[in-house]
């Protein structure tokens, strides 16, 4: 039975309706439904571009929404074999772009226009990041890896049970690590910028007595996620000393903008926090029941992005004020 976007929208009084060629837009404030959960075109990840562009992985799509509208390549034509794509990377200068299936990488330098395999050491693929300067690390079932030259060569994370990983812009020789049971650990990633084959050294040192839920990272500082709330450690410190600037035990994701603003996903919906705002007071952007996003992302100037189960890209640029609500699976015929 093909689904109605309005079966999963409430229409406020003020909303309205953008139709552009096949493509229809709801702008709304409130969000419900049962459509939201059904497993139908998962959106598996999404990397926004301070353009405003942004790049979507769902079902078997890589989609581009670009100010000429959305493009959409079939997985199997870029290179990626008969298996779907589960993630999407940009660098934080916007340079390169990469994909991922459960069994192949492959990444583009020209925005999505022409798209090269890199091999890669592991045999099932689960995630991908992207950092400055050619830096990039992959995490799979049987490992992880991290690589100095855009993936030419390889060298593993010498973690075990590897999570995810992160790497603030301003301060690229530290690497982030948090492993399935929550320890972050700080390598270094290399001494000199030119060291292109420098071997990562053991960690560091382990942060936070805390297990991390998630780890993300500003332009020169490492955010730490746990049961209580966000703590920030300053890496221009030499210390690393720990500073907890969101106290709340309810946060399921989060995501850094600026100046220490925040997007978290917790219990009652998507909300923004300053750190900053002598308040301390919480906005809420959207009320949705969070299982119902299967991933997130937010841009450093504070456009937030969600997807879906079922297929809606979901995103704002004004703080929730007013909701840009897209149907994937309309605009490729799926249903």
């Amino acid at each position: 039975m093909k689904k109605d976007l309005r079966h999963f929208i409430l229409f406020p009084d003020q909303s309205r309706t953008l139709e552009v060629g096949r493509e229809k837009r709801f702008l709304c404030s409130v969000l419900l439904g049962d459509d939201a959960y059904q497993i139908s075109g998962v959106v598996h990840g999404i990397a926004p571009l301070s353009s405003g562009e942004v790049y979507v992985v769902f079902g078997q799509w890589l989609a581009r929404r670009s100010a000429l509208g959305w493009a959409f390549w079939d997985a199997s034509k870029l290179g990626l074999g008969e298996r779907n794509p589960i993630d999407v990377a940009v660098s934080p200068d916007e340079s390169w772009l990469c994909v991922i299936s459960a069994k192949t990488l492959i990444g583009s330098r020209d925005g999505g226009n022409s798209w090269q395999k890199i091999p890669v050491p592991i045999n099932r693929l689960e995630w991908v990041r992207l950092f400055s300067a050619g830096k990039m690390a992959i995490i799979g079932m049987d490992g992880a890896y991290f690589s100095n030259n855009y993936g030419e060569t390889w060298q593993p994370i010498p973690v075990s049970n590897v999570r995810d990983v992160c790497m603030a812009p301003d301060v690229p020789n530290y690497l982030f690590v948090k492993d399935i049971y929550g320890n972050t650990h700080c390598l270094i990633a290399a001494q000199q910028p030119d060291d292109q084959n420098a071997p990562l050294e053991q960690t560091v040192f382990t942060l936070s007595k805390k297990p991390a839920l998630g780890i993300f990272c500003g332009n020169d500082a490492l955010y730490l996620l746990d049961k209580e709330g966000i703590v920030k450690y300053d890496l221009m410190d030499i210390s690393f000393a720990p500073r907890r600037v969101l106290s709340s035990r309810t946060i399921m994701w989060a995501g850094w903008c600026q100046e220490e603003r925040f997007v978290v996903k917790k219990r009652g919906g998507i909300f923004s926090y300053s750190a900053q705002d002598n308040n301390r007071r919480w906005s809420k952007m959207l009320s949705a029941e969070p299982h119902w996003f299967s991933v997130c992302a937010v841009r450093k100037q504070g456009a937030f992005y969600a997807g879906t189960y079922s297929g809606y890209l979901l995103e704002t640029h004004d703080q929730g004020r007013e909701w840009v609500i897209t149907s994937l699976k309309s605009l490729v015929g799926c249903n």
